[in-house]
């Protein structure tokens, strides 16, 4: 099999952002599609054979979130796959020697007519089990993207404060099960920033698993005063579906999806919330068709389940609300910060597309901070504004040289990827 030089390919985004483009007349970065033996190494572009063929491809972008992957090619506005992060295993394992039936059932396959135990290998954006993990990013490689990965470099994201062994593990995992050329992880949060087009403020997220809220500057998180919450979407739609079964219905822990397609369909967040409580009940009405046939009807259900991020204690969590530790991170930033925090504070996450959050969110940090007028801004990409950052960083130009390649890896292992990733 002929090798072919990898370029990557100019993109369009709606920003401008234009992917590296090599000129011919340097050295450029390119990595040999050879079967499971890539390397990624610098060669002129002089001596490249004018009759070999050549192959342009772009960087791939993974989100690994606690409730679904977001994957796809830099440069995209969208990402291309969107996949559950539940894995499933077979309830009964066979005895025999030699059996090699499937261990890891992912995506579509969760379909399978057979008894499947689901597990989660993330637990609050920190990979718990590396085989699940390694069988979804098996599934996005070659079902769903349908790309050899030895021939692509990839960006990951962590959550915030993770540990530092979780960037090691994953390094190890895309060098050596997947054979990726290069690589490069970063932090969520930063992610999300760079899809508002900026590099300083206070990023406010909810995803499925958690919440956090992160003060950066010019760029920079600062890890000693950003805050990680242990409640995010699903705790929301448990308490949504403890909602629904309180008032006569009757859906199982089993059919948690349910819940959560009422939640997306019909919860928004109230305004005042106090007022709309002591309303009429049929004003809030909405039914709802269960599979089956059988009709629920939800009523204030739909604004308690948003109330939830800013009063936990009615999920049954001590942690405050999402709005309250936002303040509590701009007081504890430098005198000098706080006009830019203020400004600049940004939703993003899944759990903060409610209808009517931003504005609620606002209501709240503007009554207790009367003074100072802060601004809160939600771009409608906020749900995947982590791999919608990526999509956009992975196409800059001067961030071609921050990729990690396998031959750093070789030569100085997991360690590497500090070098270059912050």
């Amino acid at each position: 099999m002929k090798s072919a030089n990898l370029h990557i390919r100019k993109c369009s985004l709606p920003i401008g952002v234009v992917c590296r483009k090599f000129p011919s007349n340097t050295t450029t970065q390119s990595v040999r599609s050879e079967p499971r033996n890539p390397s990624f190494s610098s060669i002129d572009s002089q001596s490249i054979n004018p009759n070999r063929v050549v192959k342009e491809v772009r960087a791939l972008m993974i989100d690994m979130g606690t409730g679904y992957f977001k994957a796809g090619f830099g440069g995209q506005a969208r990402p291309s796959v969107v996949i559950s992060a539940m894995v499933g295993r077979p309830m009964q394992r066979s005895a025999k020697t030699g059996d090699n039936r499937q261990e890891n059932y992912v995506g579509g396959e969760l379909r399978a007519p057979i008894d499947l135990r689901l597990i989660n290998p993330l637990w609050h954006g920190i990979v718990v089990d590396w085989s699940g993990a390694e069988a979804i990013l098996a599934y996005i490689f070659e079902k769903e993207l349908k790309v050899r990965p030895e021939d692509h470099a990839v960006m990951v994201a962590d959550p915030p404060l993770s540990p530092v062994t979780n960037r090691e593990r994953m390094a190890e995992l895309l060098y050596e099960t997947f054979s990726i050329p290069a690589i490069h992880i970063t932090r969520q949060s930063l992610l999300s920033i760079y899809a508002y087009g900026c590099t300083s403020g206070l990023v406010v997220e909810s995803g499925h698993g958690s919440s956090c809220v992160v003060p950066i500057h010019e760029g920079y998180i600062m890890p000693h005063i950003t805050a990680t919450l242990d409640y995010g979407g699903s705790d929301l739609t448990k308490y949504l579906l403890k909602l629904i079964n309180h008032n006569g219905h009757k859906i199982s822990a089993n059919e948690y999806h349910l819940a959560e397609q009422v939640k997306q369909e019909f919860c928004y967040t109230a305004i005042d919330f106090d007022c709309e409580m002591r309303s009429d009940t049929k004003e809030y009405t909405a039914q709802y068709e269960l599979p089956d046939g059988k009709i629920i009807v939800v009523g204030k259900e739909r604004i308690k389940c948003p109330e939830a991020l800013f009063n936990p204690s009615l999920m049954g969590s001590r942690e405050p609300g999402l709005h309250t530790v936002a303040l509590n991170i701009i007081n504890k930033c430098d005198p000098s910060l706080l006009e830019e925090m203020y400004k600049n504070i940004l939703l993003c996450g899944g759990s903060t597309m409610f209808s009517g959050f931003r504005v609620r969110f606002q209501k709240e940090l503007r009554k207790l901070l009367q003074d100072m007028n802060p601004q809160v801004q939600a771009i409608p990409e906020r749900k995947y504004s982590v791999w919608y950052g990526g999509s956009i960083l992975s196409c800059i130009k001067s961030f071609q040289q921050l990729w990690v390649s396998k031959k750093d890896y070789e030569e100085r292992g997991p360690l590497a990827i500090y070098r270059k990733c912050f």
